[in-house]
């Protein structure tokens, strides 16, 4: 017998190799679907765009980081702003004076979340801080 072989046959006469090789493939595969879906972990300490429509008043004033996919963006003479669509299932506008993100890129922003109207619109957006 040589080092590291197994000295007795397990019980379902597998060595536990095949059976650790194939629990590695079956990880593997699960990893690549949730990242296709594009269902992967959140950057730790962001804050989801559900829990601040949920409850406004804690978060108004105060400044938070949010992790999402951008769906839109606009650019006016004085204002800018891109959508953001995270984890939650929700969306949110951010108001920037950055460089526009691209449709479709994930990123991390951070900023004031604050009551704003424009027009006849009005809602939670969040005042991306600059850098």
């Amino acid at each position: 017998m040589t080092l590291g072989e197994n000295p007795r046959p397990r019980a379902n006469g597998h060595n536990g190799k095949a059976s650790i090789a194939s629990k590695l493939t079956t990880l593997g595969l699960i990893a690549v679907a949730l990242l296709s879906m594009g269902l992967t972990c959140p950057p730790r300490g962001t804050t989801t765009l559900k829990a601040i429509k949920d409850d406004p008043r804690r978060y108004e004033g105060k400044i938070v980081t949010v992790y999402g996919e951008v769906t839109e963006r606009m650019s006016l003479v004085a204002l800018s702003y891109f959508k953001l669509y995270d984890r939650s299932d929700e969306e949110m506008f951010v108001i920037t004076r950055r460089a526009m993100p691209n449709v479709g890129s994930k990123i991390r922003v951070r900023g004031k979340v604050q009551q704003f109207s424009i027009l006849d619109w009005q809602g939670i957006v969040i005042f991306e801080l600059p850098k």
